[in-house]
């Protein structure tokens, strides 16, 4: 850049030639190259991070303004590490700082309204905001997602969908409910058998005959139970996708979780589109309609005949009451996608809760069993009906408090379209995440007394009924859910025909009451239970070799090799996704093992990664990446992830090792592929030192102490 200004001299020469044109300011212009010039790169590094940082913060302060938050923004990225694993702890303290709330996370700014009357008006305001989930949702549930138009466009789809959910069309859907729930039922009781009774989690269960109930309701037996199945195992990777914050670009990095989220989401849309395709054909042969879909088709094809019969002339044909186009076959299977993504993690909530809580509550198991018992004239084979469901006080009022003290739906985001004032204070600036919550308003204790109590009485004997602007459960406005009044008797059905057919116990533990986020609200399940055997997920006769001398006294370690692909993410995210799914296939208690090797001259690199970069450069290579930094230490880290059985939350367990990277030396008893030999600690590499000697000091044995205590505390 400076060899372009060398020649100053000529270049004020010549323009004082041509006349005045402020020489002084070109001096300026030309001193300043010079004076960069001199620069360092490190110093135009650091002073671009420097302004960066400075324009980072002051434009969160002034989007900030006079809102509750923090003072300071962390630089740069924010509060990233709480967005990617919320706690839902932070979220009551966030709710509890004022009616307006912020926080920034990277580039995007978010406004959260406690208040009541806030969520509504966001909730109410579709010229300035609309829905969008999170930043990626578009991407992964489809850009033309009824659930994100506006206007016009989201009305012509509300119309149709509307009739889908009078009492008339619910009571079609029944007969289906109920053999998806007798199927389920039946699967509930066999596996609890298949395991001897003892405490087992039945999260992936309550998934899946969610799941179930959901896709019978939408398509009938358009659909085949191994596609049920498959949706069922999978979408929660939809959901995991569905973070506030992504990696840029990661949708296109293979086993990321947005990879991974898109791949399942595409996937979904094409089998329902094939319903809908087989759907229309049957209607059209004048079969009598059974789900949602066939509705839906019904509808089109009244209308289509309404339109036909104008078109030749006749003035007297009757007008249809719901007159909509002709939808698509893609276009009904990214509607009914949205469906499934509205329900699946909601009813699974509120399922497991509900379970949860009636074993807890006997008082109120007993009284809900006499009047499904009593509705049915004492005959708890009889099926539910919609005149039975809706005749339940009780049970009706048991489902309304289960949805008010663990509301599946905390809070719904919003984007901001243009600036909203909401209130005379202060702006929304556009572009920024609006978040109307509903958790605050279902727990106001000036509305709903000992709001922490899960009290069904308060919607009889109470006035909690007439409270209902503080009913937010399903939201308000032109995008509050459609299906307000299906969930709750459908979830009358289940949990009515549970009482009566099912007994189950909670094993309650010291984490039972306390509540992990992952969409939506789920309880902590953690079992407290002495275990016989765990299937320990290796393909490496070494590593298994090493586990058992380790933990053969306590458990009987068995192995299973199974492929599984990794998605990319930190340490702990890859340990529990592989172990999650391990669990699924085994159907057991899993233990995974994941192990990575922290640089810290590269930042923690290769770290999870170790293994294709171990292939790809071998020892030599591993060498060469430090080789320009005079930092040669290293961690070892090994995390154990520990499932106790299908849709149980894994534990982890971790351990590390400090040491430095060194030329290769000694030899390895596990394989050609290990970096044992270029890992040393206090003078030795691991592959230079005996197996007792490298048990007691090494990352795998301080992971495996953790995991060795954690045991023997389940079983005493």
């Amino acid at each position: 850049m400076a060899t372009e200004f060398v020649n100053a001299s000529f270049a004020q020469q010549k323009l004082s030639q041509t006349g005045p044109f402020g020489a002084s300011k070109l001096q300026e212009v030309l001193v300043l190259p010079e004076f960069l010039a001199g620069w360092a790169t490190w110093q135009y590094v650091v002073t671009f991070i420097l302004g960066a940082i400075l324009y980072d913060q002051a434009m969160y302060l002034l989007r900030k303004g006079s809102i509750a938050g923090p003072a300071f923004k962390i630089p740069l990225t924010g509060p990233f590490i709480q967005a990617l694993y919320p706690r839902f702890e932070a979220y009551l303290a966030q709710w509890a700082s004022g009616p307006l709330s912020c926080v920034s996370v990277f580039h995007k700014f978010v406004v959260l309204a406690s208040d009541r009357d806030l969520a509504h008006k966001v909730f109410k305001s579709p010229t300035y905001t609309e829905p969008c989930i999170v930043p990626i949702a578009k991407d992964i549930i489809g850009h033309k997602g009824w659930v994100f138009l506006q206007g016009k466009a989201h009305a012509e789809y509300r119309r149709g969908l509307t009739p889908l959910f009078t009492n008339k069309a619910i009571s079609t859907y029944l007969p289906a409910q109920s053999r998806v729930l007798s199927d389920y039922y039946d699967k509930f009781v066999a596996a609890s058998e298949a395991n001897k009774g003892r405490p087992m989690a039945f999260m992936t269960l309550f998934r899946e005959i969610n799941c179930a109930l959901s896709l019978r309701t939408f398509f009938g037996d358009y659909i085949s139970q191994d596609a049920v199945k498959k949706i069922a195992d999978d979408f929660y990777l939809v959901t995991e996708a569905l973070e506030l914050v992504n990696v840029p670009l990661s949708m296109y990095i293979p086993f990321t979780k947005t990879w991974l989220g898109k791949r399942t989401a595409d996937a979904v849309h094409v089998e329902f589109a094939k319903c809908a395709a087989a759907c229309k054909a049957n209607m059209a042969t004048g079969a009598e309609p059974t789900c949602i879909v066939d509705q839906w088709v019904l509808h089109m094809m009244k209308s289509n005949e309404y339109r036909e019969k104008i078109a030749a002339g006749e003035t007297d044909a009757e007008k249809p009451s719901n007159l909509i186009r002709e939808f698509t076959n893609e276009e009904i299977g990214e509607t009914l996608f949205t469906f499934l993504f509205a329900s699946q993690d909601a009813s699974s909530s509120a399922t497991t809760w509900l379970f949860q809580i009636l074993a807890q509550r006997p008082d109120v198991m007993a009284r809900l069993r006499e009047e499904n018992l009593a509705a049915r004239g004492g005959d708890k084979t009889k099926p539910f009906d919609l005149e039975m469901l809706e005749s339940l006080t009780y049970t009706k009022a048991v489902i309304k408090e289960l949805l008010r003290h663990r509301p599946p739906v905390i809070f719904v985001p919003y984007l901001a379209t243009k600036n909203f004032p909401i209130t005379p204070n202060y702006t929304v600036p556009k572009g920024s995440m609006v978040i109307p919550s509903c958790y605050p308003a279902l727990h106001d204790p000036d509305v709903y007394p000992n709001p922490n109590v899960f009290d069904p009485d308060r919607w009889i004997t109470g006035d909690a009924e007439s409270k209902v602007k503080n009913w937010l459960v399903f939201g308000a406005g032109a995008h509050d859910c459609l299906a307000r009044r299906y969930v709750p008797l459908s979830m009358a059905g289940m949990i009515g025909k549970a009482a009566l057919e099912l007994d189950w116990e909670h094993h309650a533990t010291e984490k039972s009451e306390e509540i992990r986020v992952f969409a939506t609200l789920f309880p902590m399940i953690i079992l407290k239970m002495a275990l016989k055997t765990i299937n320990f997920i290796t393909g490496n006769p070494g590593k298994l070799a090493e586990v058992r001398a380790l933990l053969g006294h306590l458990v009987d370690v068995q192995n299973q090799k199974i492929e599984l692909d990794e998605i990319q993410g930190s340490i702990e995210e890859i340990a529990k996704d592989k172990c999650k799914r391990a669990s699924e296939i085994v159907n057991g208690v899993t233990l995974t093992e994941d192990t990575a090797l922290e640089f810290k001259a590269l930042n923690g690199l290769p770290g999870p990664y170790i293994k294709w970069f171990l292939g790809a450069l071998g020892h030599e290579g591993l060498n060469s990446l430090l080789a320009a930094y005079e930092d040669k230490t290293a961690e070892a880290v090994t995390t154990f992830a520990l499932s106790t059985g299908p849709g149980a939350e894994p534990l982890l367990f971790q351990g590390r090792t400090k040491g430095r990277i060194v030329p290769a030396r000694g030899s390895s008893t596990f394989s050609a592929s290990t970096w044992d030999p270029v890992f040393e600690y206090e003078g030795q590499t691991y592959a230079e030192m005996g197996p007792d000697a490298k048990n007691r000091i090494s990352h795998r044995s301080k992971a495996l102490d953790k995991l060795k205590q954690w045991l023997a505390e389940q079983s005493s």
